[in-house]
């Protein structure tokens, strides 16, 4: 059984990264972080903020639009082209199939996580470093970056390139996985070596902040998993986007509603916790554990939705 389960987890992991799309929103996401600094001139708050938003942003937009259309096409396309009937006649229960489609979807969301949070690490030292070395010639309040750290950024990502080309080229390999696979590790390899050689500074405040947001992320996948599990890819879609945007506005609701939606809606100001790393602040490990529990109780419940829309929908 547990044999199955990697099968189809894995085969979900490896058809999220071999999508062109996938590569080149990973790209997008590494090059925005690295490149929005560049064109703030004037330093409106502490340095390496703009950075460090920037890559929470990241996470959270291009992560959505990675893992969310991901797992829809993955079970939408098995039980489309009727491979999802092939393979639970073998048999494989429906919910080990939902739940190896959802792990293989969350692996590369972890895989993709990990390089746009070390982007922005490496971003927001290059701008501490940059800044300071501006200050230290008289220029107060000039916004600056390390222009070591950002060759160190950003040369990966175009080294990523050239290597998949190659590959793609000599070796007959396809270039969207590659390319996928070498970015996501490039980045914090790339940071590893700024930090340890002393380029520059390591916030260890990012990580613990960037996890609720890869949590709310991942309740996302989840949902969209179970929608996919009754509807059709696009009307799951369009479910997933509004319960987006029904978490984006939950705590405009009132106390009532919210205690309603609740049960299936996370509430995003739970999870956003960039402002709190302002003015020096920190995100207790204790609240980080709280909201991930919460994500994973209702990743939980639209887990067992989902496997009540599997059972009661025909795929043969």
């Amino acid at each position: 059984m547990f044999r199955r389960f990697m099968a189809v987890a894995c085969t979900a992991f490896a058809e999220a990264a071999a999508e062109p799309v996938s590569a080149l929103l990973l790209l997008s996401a590494v090059m925005l972080v690295h490149i929005a600094p560049v064109l703030q001139y004037t330093l409106l708050s502490e340095p390496g903020r703009l950075a460090r938003d920037g890559g929470f942003s990241a996470l959270l937009v291009f992560g959505a639009l990675f893992a969310v259309p991901a797992v829809l096409r993955s079970i939408g396309r098995e039980i489309s082209s009727g491979t999802a009937a092939a393979a639970l006649a073998r048999p494989v229960p429906r919910p080990l199939f939902l739940a190896g489609k959802i792990c293989g979807a969350l692996l590369s969301l972890l895989l993709f996580a990990a390089g746009v949070v070390s982007a922005a690490l490496l971003s927001e030292g290059s701008c501490i470093a940059g800044c300071a070395g501006a200050a230290a010639r008289g220029e107060h309040g000039t916004a600056a970056v390390s222009g070591a750290c950002f060759a160190l950024g950003t040369l990966p990502a175009f080294a990523a390139l050239a290597a998949a080309a190659a590959a793609h080229r000599f070796k007959s390999s396809r270039f969207a996985p590659v390319l996928f696979s070498l970015l996501a590790l490039s980045q914090p390899a790339a940071a590893a070596y700024a930090f340890l050689s002393g380029m520059a500074p390591f916030d260890a405040r990012v990580i613990p902040a960037s996890i609720p947001v890869l949590a709310f992320v991942a309740v996302m996948t989840v949902s969209a998993a179970a929608l996919a599990c009754r509807f059709r890819p696009a009307f799951a879609g369009a479910g997933t986007a509004a319960l987006a945007a029904a978490a984006m506005f939950m705590q405009l609701a009132p106390p009532r509603i919210r205690s309603v939606l609740g049960f299936a809606v996370p509430d995003f100001g739970n999870f956003w916790l960039a402002d709190a790393l302002s003015r020096a602040g920190e995100v207790p490990w204790s609240y980080v554990l709280h909201a991930c529990g919460a994500a994973a109780a209702l990743s939980a419940a639209w887990f067992l939705a989902g496997c009540a829309f599997f059972a009661s929908r025909d795929i043969s």
